[in-house]
């Protein structure tokens, strides 16, 4: 085991980080990570350092460099935003392609290509949006989400941002207007305890 000292900035297990927040989570353990570039992390067991993913989704614009893996089998997705400062405004039609086609990728995942690792820069803020939504679909409430997005230490976006981000999914009804062609329920499968 590495020490948090090798690991990206940002770097959780989203089930744990939801204990720590409220005291329990619906979420299995290890399946779903968070955290900035890890290709900073140079050195022979990096992958370790992230949880041994399975998949990694790469949401900042620079993509992954190419010996970040090793000879490790992995899937490496790479879908970057365009939008820069715009990101949170997630009612912008071109964030919400963004948004619809991060949550296409990760919903159409089977349990055998877990765990993912689900990275931007610092772990923050692009990902903070993407993981607070899936949050939000697995049935997470809105105030422990943000409680969870709290736990971030760098990144720019405040807590009245993330809020306001993810306001447009924070219903059952909002989330199937928005992701309709999303596979919500395999994701609710593959990641939720019983």
């Amino acid at each position: 085991d590495y020490d948090r000292a090798w690991r990206p900035r940002n770097f959780r297990d989203t089930a744990e980080s939801l204990k720590e927040a409220c005291g329990h989570s619906r979420l299995k353990s290890g399946k779903l990570y968070r955290g900035g570039e890890f290709d900073v992390c140079f050195l022979e067991g990096q992958l370790e350092c992230i949880g041994n993913p399975k998949t990694i989704l790469n949401i900042r614009a620079q993509a992954d460099r190419s010996d970040s893996f090793g000879k490790a089998k992995l899937r490496y997705e790479h879908i970057p935003t365009k939008n820069g400062p715009r990101d949170y405004e997630t009612t912008d039609r071109n964030v919400k392609v963004w948004v619809r086609d991060v949550i296409a990728f990760v919903s159409s995942l089977k349990e055998e290509e877990y765990p993912l690792y689900v990275h931007c820069r610092s772990g923050k803020d692009r990902t903070g949006i993407i993981i607070g939504i899936l949050l939000l679909i697995l049935g997470v409430p809105l105030d422990i989400v943000v409680l969870e997005y709290l736990q971030s230490k760098e990144g720019k976006t405040s807590e009245a941002q993330i809020r306001k981000a993810l306001e447009p999914y924070n219903t059952d009804l909002k989330l199937k207007n928005e992701l309709k062609k999303c596979n919500l329920d395999n994701l609710r499968n593959v990641l939720l305890a019983n």
